[in-house]
């Protein structure tokens, strides 16, 4: 009795572990579409016609036309943001030097959040200086849009050179540390910078060549791709283009390196000499400052390495930013959900004769591998249209 209990609940035992591992078998997989796989792969995914558009809304002043802000006629005009910020201080000691020339118009663009005083309040200005607030429609006059306003980083310092309320010349994207360069813009009669489109050659373009450091202006008589590579710390993609372009075109890569070559570096110093440095913005950025410092020298080093005999140059002074009309971060309203980060890569395609026959600006983002391919097959369809 005992004995057909135990063989009964044997047997119970038994059916129940086949039930369980029965329904722990594995499923039949369905095919996956690949439409909804997962996006995994960095992709380089061009603009459209209408995105690049949008992209480079921005100050849209042209030299010889009237200063579109009534009421200054002559001398220097300054676009700042009138912020606290030990940088935006360090880049106005630099600017103000042009009241030695002529007197200077500072337009205040309030736009910033403020801690402590605003560099205005701490500089010594000159006496030949006035100080204007702008008020919103000055800022539309100038070509703003809306939804630029409410973001200080596209409010990079802008100078322009007014005879008479006309704009004589005109200067965006000032990096501190380089009023050697500024200067000259302003006191040479000859127009030594002229932006760069499609149809037009390529002039008088100064880089930093990065093995040496030492300035270089890039001379272009054969086809050339010139890569404008923001090196946000990942090369593969770079490094898949360079291994696939580099046998069928020139190639140089001028790698965007004024945050860590120059604004970094300055600020980081000044922290140092500055008994006040933990009133400042930057102070709490430091370490996050040096962190990019380091990774940029280290992926340089790599490239270098992996490339001997490539063209690298920096960008340590916003040249290419202001030459090609560009803006060094991917505007708000084009950024998509799948984003891998805000900034740009820019590819441009030169003829012998140094003409720019195309250009492509693109984001990073997140693709199949399939679309991984894309920006590839564009840029060698062009090049095989340029070459052959």
């Amino acid at each position: 009795m005992q004995r057909s209990f135990k063989v009964k609940k044997s047997g119970i035992l038994l059916l129940l572990l086949i039930i369980l591992l029965s329904g722990c078998q594995p499923q039949k997989e369905e095919p996956v579409n690949s439409r909804d796989a997962p996006k995994l792969w960095s992709v380089l995914k061009p603009f459209s016609e209408e995105e690049v558009s949008k992209q480079r809304e921005y100050i849209q002043t042209q030299t010889g036309d009237a200063f579109p802000i009534s009421g200054i006629q002559d001398g220097f005009v300054i676009l700042t943001t009138g912020s606290d910020s030990l940088y935006e201080e360090l880049v106005m000691q630099d600017l103000l030097q042009l009241a030695k020339l002529a007197p200077v118009t500072l337009l205040i663009g309030g736009l910033a959040p403020l801690r402590s005083l605003p560099f205005y309040e701490v500089l010594d200005l000159p006496a030949n200086t006035e100080l204007i607030k702008m008020q919103q429609s000055d800022f539309m006059k100038l070509g703003f849009q809306q939804d630029y306003l409410s973001l200080v980083k596209y409010f990079q310092p802008a100078v322009w050179l007014l005879a008479d309320g006309i704009i004589q010349r005109q200067y965006f994207y000032y990096a501190v540390n380089h009023f050697e360069d500024v200067y000259s813009y302003f006191v040479t009669e000859e127009e030594i910078t002229t932006l760069v489109q499609i149809g037009k050659s390529l002039q008088n373009l100064t880089l930093v060549r990065s093995q040496t450091q030492t300035k270089e202006k890039l001379e272009i008589t054969e086809p050339t791709l010139l890569i404008h590579w923001t090196f946000e710390g990942n090369t593969s993609q770079l490094n898949a283009l360079l291994d696939a372009l580099k046998d069928q075109i020139r190639v140089a890569v001028v790698l965007q390196s004024t945050e860590v070559r120059t604004r970094y570096p300055i600020i980081l110093q000044e922290l140092a000499l500055r008994e006040n440095a933990n009133t400042k913005t930057e102070w709490y950025y430091r370490d996050s400052y040096i962190n990019q410092m380091e990774a940029f020298l280290k992926e340089t080093e790599k490239l270098q390495q992996k490339y001997p005999d490539l063209l690298i140059y920096e960008d340590q002074s916003y040249e290419m930013v202001r030459r090609f009309n560009l803006i060094h971060t991917v505007h708000p309203t084009l950024k998509e959900t799948d984003d891998r980060d805000a900034e740009l890569n820019n590819f441009f395609l030169f003829d012998e004769q140094g003409v720019l026959i195309n250009e492509w600006l693109c984001r990073m983002t997140l693709g199949n591998k399939e679309e991984s391919m894309l920006m590839q097959s564009m840029l060698e369809k062009a090049i095989t249209e340029l070459t052959h």
